[in-house]
This record gives C-alpha cells, sequence and structure tokens, in this order.
C-alpha cells in the first residue's frame, strides 16, 4: 500500500495514492482561532509522522491511528524545517528563532522507546530554511542553511559538543575581474556588471589615497538572465559577459575625465556559444571562452572584423584511463599563460585539459589529480602550470617536459604546513609576485599566503598563526611563554616560515590581484555591512539584558 501527505492549513491528510481518496485526517491545536500552518513533513519507514509548524512545535505522530505520540514546544517561532537521519533515530528541527535542537529516540528500562529531547545549538544569527544530512561510511553530518547566508556543517556524533564548520556564502567562481592595466575594477552582479575606477596613492611608499575609488559606468544586461560569466581585458577597451544563450561583446571608450562609452558588438559569428567561463589574453588581442558543450572557442577581437576559432575537448584519450570521468563535467577553473600561448581548464571530474593556443589545438591531457582543482595559473616566463586542490596540496608540473618540478615533488612528499591545509576555506586565486616569479600569492577568502618556492619548506607542524583557542587560552592565563626551551622552538619556526608566509590582514578577501605597476589590488566585504543588508532577526529576551 502506497501513501501521501499533503498539507493545507491545519489539515494533515493521508491518502491511497490509486484512489486519492483520504484515508486519515489529523487536525492540530490552533492559536486565537487562527490556522496552524504546517511547514515541513518528515515521514519515517515505520509511518511516524514528524511535523514542525507555525506555533513553534515539532510534534511525533503515528500515521497508522492519527494519534499524537509527543509534542515538542522548544521554539519560541515557527519551525520551518525538520530532517530525520537514515537510522531514523535521531531528529533536527529549526526555524524562525534559530536554534537547533537534536531529539533522540531512547529506549525506557521496559524495553519501550519514546522520543526526547537531546542537544541544542544556536549557530546562525537569523532563521534557518534547510536542514539536511550527510551520511557516508558510518560518518555523519548535519548540514543547515539559512537567511544569514551561511552554511554550518555539525558533526553529528558530538553534536552540541564539538566545534562546527562554517562554509561562509562567498563566491568561488570569479565574480570580480581587474583591469591591470587601465587600472579598473570590474564586479559582475546578477544581471549587470558594475565598473570602478582605482584610487590613487599619495605616492609609491604610502597606502594613503590621494583619490578614492570611483564607480563610473553600470552595464545593464538586457534580458533577465543571470549572468553566467564575465571577463574585462587588461587595457579597459574591452569586456564581455553570458548567460545560458548567447554571449555579448561591448567596446569601451574610457577618457581622462571619466566619462565612458560603451558600444556594443552586435553582429557576432554565428559559432560563438554560450560560455561557462572566459577570459582575455594578456595582448588584450583573444577572448577565450569555455562553451557549455564543452569545447574552447578562441575570440580573435578585431575592430573591422570578429572572428572565432573552435577547439574540442578529447573524447578519449590513450595514455589515460578516463572511464570513470564524466565527459559533461563541468569546467570550473580558466587559466592562460601571460606570453597567450597555452590555455589550461580543470573540470569537477578531475580532468585538466592544455591547449595550444597559438596553433589552436589541444596540447595534452594531465594525470588526474585525487581532489578536485580550485585555482589554477601558469608562472610567467616559464609557462609552468601551478594548480591547488581541495585539500590544499600545490603542484607545479612542467608543461613541456610533461612531469613535475623538483619543488612540486619535494612538496608533495614532504607536506606543507597542517595548520594551513586544514583550514576549511579554499584557495581560489593564485598570483606571481612581480619582483619575482618564484614567489606565488595563494589566497583564499580568510587570508593569502606568500610561498617562496627558492627556500627551503617548513616542517608540517608549525604554527604560522594563533588560532580562537590559542587567544583565549593566553587571555585565561592557561598558556605560558617563559620557558627557554619554548622559545627557542618559537624562534626555529618563525625562521622556517621564510618560505610560507601568511597574511590575515583583509578578512572577508574577496578579491586578490596585482595592477601593471605592480601595486596589489585588495577587495574585501565586512561582515557587519552584510549583516546590514540582511532582514532583522527575531527578538528574543536574553539575560541581563
Amino acid at each position: 500500500m502506497h501513501s501521501y501527505l499533503t498539507r493545507y492549513l491545519s489539515i494533515e491528510k493521508c491518502g491511497l495514492l490509486p484512489v486519492g481518496h483520504a484515508r486519515l485526517r489529523i487536525t492540530l491545536d490552533n492559536f486565537n482561532q487562527r490556522n496552524t500552518l504546517v511547514w515541513s513533513l518528515v515521514v519515517t519507514s515505520d509511518f511516524t509522522i514528524i511535523s514542525g509548524d507555525s506555533l513553534g512545535k515539532t510534534q511525533f505522530w503515528d500515521g497508522k491511528l492519527g494519534t499524537l505520540i509527543k509534542s515538542f514546544n522548544v521554539h519560541i517561532a515557527d519551525v520551518l524545517a525538520v530532517c530525520v537521519n537514515q537510522k531514523e533515530d535521531t531528529v533536527y528541527a529549526s526555524g524562525v528563532d534559530n536554534k537547533l535542537v537534536q531529539f533522540k529516540l531512547i529506549t525506557d528500562k521496559d524495553g519501550s522507546k519514546t522520543w526526547s529531547r537531546s542537544n541544542s545549538t544556536r549557530a546562525h544569527t537569523h532563521d534557518i530554511r534547510a536542514l539536511a544530512m550527510i551520511e557516508k561510511d558510518e560518518k555523519s553530518a548535519l548540514v543547515s542553511g539559512g537567511v544569514d547566508t551561511n552554511i554550518m556543517v555539525y558533526s553529528t556524533a558530538k553534536y552540541g559538543c564539538s566545534d562546527l564548520r562554517k562554509i561562509p556564502a562567498y563566491p568561488l567562481t570569479p565574480e570580480i575581474h581587474l583591469a591591470s592595466q587601465a587600472q579598473i575594477l570590474m564586479y559582475q552582479k546578477t544581471n549587470a556588471l558594475h565598473f570602478w575606477k582605482l584610487g590613487k596613492t599619495v605616492n609609491e611608499e604610502s597606502c594613503h589615497l590621494q583619490e578614492n575609488p570611483s564607480h563610473f559606468l553600470q552595464l545593464e544586461a538586457k534580458s533577465s538572465n543571470h549572468i553566467v560569466c564575465s571577463a574585462i581585458s587588461d587595457d579597459g577597451l574591452w569586456t564581455a559577459f553570458s548567460d545560458i544563450h548567447h554571449i555579448s561583446l561591448f567596446k569601451l571608450h574610457l577618457d581622462d575625465d571619466k566619462s565612458s562609452a560603451v558600444q556594443r558588438v552586435k553582429f557576432l559569428p554565428e559559432e560563438i556559444v554560450p560560455g561557462h567561463r572566459m577570459k582575455f589574453t594578456k595582448d588584450c588581442l583573444k577572448l577565450i571562452t569555455i562553451t557549455n558543450r564543452k569545447s574552447l572557442q578562441i575570440i580573435h577581437l578585431d575592430t573591422d572584423s570578429i572572428t572565432v576559432e573552435t577547439v574540442e575537448f578529447p573524447v578519449n584519450n590513450t595514455t589515460i584511463d578516463h572511464r570513470d570521468l564524466d565527459p559533461d563535467s563541468p569546467v570550473t577553473v580558466l587559466a592562460i599563460s601571460s606570453d597567450g600561448t597555452l590555455c589550461a581548464s580543470a573540470d569537477i571530474a578531475g580532468s585538466i585539459q592544455v591547449f595550444d593556443v597559438q596553433n589552436t589545438k589541444h596540447h595534452c591531457t594531465l594525470p588526474r589529480f585525487s581532489r578536485q582543482i580550485t585555482a589554477m595559473a601558469f608562472q610567467p616566463e616559464t609557462n609552468i602550470l601551478v594548480l591547488v586542490n581541495t585539500d590544499k596540496e600545490v603542484f607545479m608540473f612542467n608543461i613541456r617536459k610533461m612531469k613535475m618540478t623538483g619543488w612540486s615533488k619535494k612538496a608533495s612528499k614532504a607536506g606543507l604546513p597542517q595548520q594551513w591545509q586544514k583550514m576549511p576555506t579554499k584557495v581560489i586565486n593564485i598570483l606571481f609576485d612581480p619582483y619575482c616569479k618564484d614567489t606565488m600569492l595563494l589566497q583564499s577568502h580568510d587570508m593569502f599566503v606568500l610561498l617562496d618556492t627558492t627556500k627551503p619548506l617548513p616542517s608540517k607542524s608549525i604554527k604560522l598563526f594563533e588560532t580562537k583557542r590559542d587567544k583565549f587560552e593566553a587571555r585565561i592565563g592557561k598558556k605560558r611563554k617563559h620557558s627557554e626551551s619554548v622559545k627557542t622552538t618559537e624562534r626555529e619556526e618563525i625562521e622556517q616560515s621564510e618560505a610560507f608566509k601568511i597574511c590575515k590582514k583583509y578578512q572577508p578577501l574577496l578579491f586578490l590581484g596585482v595592477n601593471d605597476d605592480k601595486s596589489v589590488v585588495t577587495v574585501e566585504r565586512s561582515w557587519l555591512s552584510i549583516m546590514e543588508s540582511l532582514p532583522p532577526t527575531l527578538h528574543r529576551k536574553r539575560y541581563g539584558t
């Protein structure tokens, strides 16, 4: 017998699918003659119905008899989300009051089972709208998301007692682009592109601004489709974006008096298809796109005519086994060499393709990595491809010799600092020091790392920065640094960390770039400014206020 569930105001109905007739009706309590709304329903295999309603109640019902098993009134506002684990012995509920409560199925002394309230947390600042369980290989985690834009991951084995993982809602795809020659910053929004002129400092040695950044242009998309990707050339004369239907290309005319004019290139070749990733070459003569059909297109920019060349991704490879890879996996990272001769792409399945832009052909397929690549860039002059995966492992691959560099082999064998690798944020951008190509900058949302490949690697156990727990222990006096042995160890670690330096000054760090005049551009947005744009939270009485 199959059954289905629907809800309408204060009514829950159980019916037979073939007939569609109501078999059972369960009526909930009302408040001040107002119908109670049921926001979330979960049904277990033994036909226990778990509901979350607008009265703040989480209730357990016998779906066969329509009777109430147990009711918990632990929320002061609507319960919007309810989820249950695979064993169906643990339930989580949350809602408007941002309180996430755990309920456990326990066995009494007489052998009878009953639901009981367990732990609760308040990790979110606003309403929690969604809950989900991740259960794999005897490991389980709870995921929650809500109005505050953050995603929280909790360990279900130590729920309420262990540290949780916070995944901020900052974009992992490039949405801020820098025209390094023109010193223009372009910000991609849902249906528009915003252009900012960077400010000027008093002198090269000062960070004080003589002229503040100014917003001088906003380019709106005519259609209601969201912008998928965008790019701006280094000279600031070309910009392009793509939605799911077509690519739009524009010619920018900028004057010294900050006045600007935009001219759309109306007649593009019919061969150009929508893009998933796009980038201009350093010489600003080509626009390279990865299409939604898994092909690479090279668009040649000319004031007289626009031409395009297409290179298909390899379907079969005789030297590398790709049988377990999805040929339609979307590309997440695109990199172009500084001389414009090579282009590399990486998709979510771990396939890395290198293309010869100069001869318009596929060059090679790199060995598959065990983790997804999150950032990729070509080293200037040498065209060595630098890759970073989700585990923060850094690889340097020599395309010409088709093998890893000596530094990369040493780093893979010795390992990088564990304190940095264990941090939950991912590396989203790779830059190179304009004064030294052997020093790279690895950017994540909470810091950037200066990695010097010419100096010895630090030990894996080196302490690069103080954690919140360290600061707390130092504040309450539990951490003592007065012994000479401890001072000697710290001095050795600082000397070893010359090859691995961390900057946590800018948080959250949304963008990191380098201008042609060798100045560094950072874009950050404070959490306070994000909070100001969010709706107000539910007022609740706090102790001492």
